[in-house]
């Protein structure tokens, strides 16, 4: 009788192993794909203030009535001055709100990181 109950303990303990090694094990060091995503994105809306920056610069700075027209939409200068300080203005506004929308899309990944870690 207690050969079967060893035998029966020893079953046990083997898929108890069995058990252990069939779990997946979270590594929660390593950074969710939520995560992942969210940095990505905050980059790209990076990139796109870069862009917006540099197309307001452009406005502001590159002027010309020359042979080449550069950023000139009428006869007079003044009106071509004021048309480039709202384009600039416009584009200089949207690379401010990219720029926070990156800041704001990572905070909300590296909140949502912590949410899990606390939860796990």
């Amino acid at each position: 009788m207690e050969d079967m109950k060893g035998i029966e303990n020893a079953e046990n303990m083997h898929n108890a192993e069995e058990d252990i090694e069939s779990e997946e094990i979270e590594d929660t060091s390593s950074p969710s794909g939520f995560f992942v995503f969210t940095v990505i994105m905050g980059f790209v809306m990076f990139i796109v203030s870069a862009v917006f920056l540099h197309k307001g610069h452009d406005k502001m700075c590159n002027y010309s009535t020359g042979y080449f027209k550069q950023n000139a939409y009428v006869g007079g200068d003044a009106y071509n001055y004021i048309i480039n300080s709202n384009y600039s203005t416009s584009f200089f506004v949207l690379a401010t709100l990219f720029a926070l929308l990156g800041v704001g899309i990572i905070i909300i990944g590296y909140l949502h990181r912590i949410a899990i870690k606390n939860n796990d």
